[in-house]
């Protein structure tokens, strides 16, 4: 009923269905478009998802940078499964992704530069970049990425030491300690 509403709306005013959409319904759509790139990486748009989930929940993400902090989480893997690949071809994909849905050319820059080094940690950055390299980071701290990154030997400790905000600190070391209780002594170090 509302895709019919908009629809006649959008033909009344001669404007395009995505120039009526809010903001989070972009976003919502824009989720939608990544998930087949998504399923093609390890950890698939489930890890989109909670890391997403973590930043929404778990970080305070001002107002007026919301719509950028989302769209790059959203993007922020989208290139394939290795960093090289994420780096190169992300960038491109989520520039043509966000142009389907009429985001500003400026918006799309700023994505595109943030998702383009996501996985480093660089100082004056945007806050939107912050929140989605601390909730990256917090992800792998959850039930289902937790036991991948410690059989790979993660130093958790220069995990936490990168991240930018104090409460994703605090967070990380207390999600570290229920990890490690509940598997026992041998994860104890």
């Amino acid at each position: 009923m509302r895709q019919n509403l908009i629809a006649r709306t959008a033909a009344l005013m001669g404007k395009s269905e995505i120039e009526l959409l809010s903001s989070a319904e972009k976003l919502e759509k824009l989720l939608l478009l990544t998930t087949p790139y998504l399923q093609k990486n390890d950890l698939g748009v489930g890890h989109t998802k909670r890391v997403l989930e973590i930043a929404r929940k778990r970080l305070n993400i001002p107002v007026e940078t919301e719509e950028l902090a989302v769209a790059s989480i959203i993007l922020h893997d989208i290139g394939g499964r290795t960093i090289k690949d994420q780096y190169e071809k992300g960038p491109e994909i989520a520039a043509v992704l966000l142009r389907q849905l009429d985001f500003p050319i400026e918006f799309a820059k700023q994505v595109c530069e943030i998702i383009r080094t996501h996985h480093e940690r660089l100082d004056s950055l945007p806050v939107a970049f912050q929140i989605l390299y601390d909730a990256d980071q917090l992800v792998r701290f959850s039930e289902e990425e937790f036991p991948y990154y410690e059989s790979i030997g993660t130093n958790w400790n220069a995990v936490i030491e990168r991240m930018y905000f104090s409460e994703s600190k605090v967070w990380a070391m207390e999600l570290l300690r229920e990890r490690r209780k509940s598997k026992g002594p041998s994860l104890q170090h």
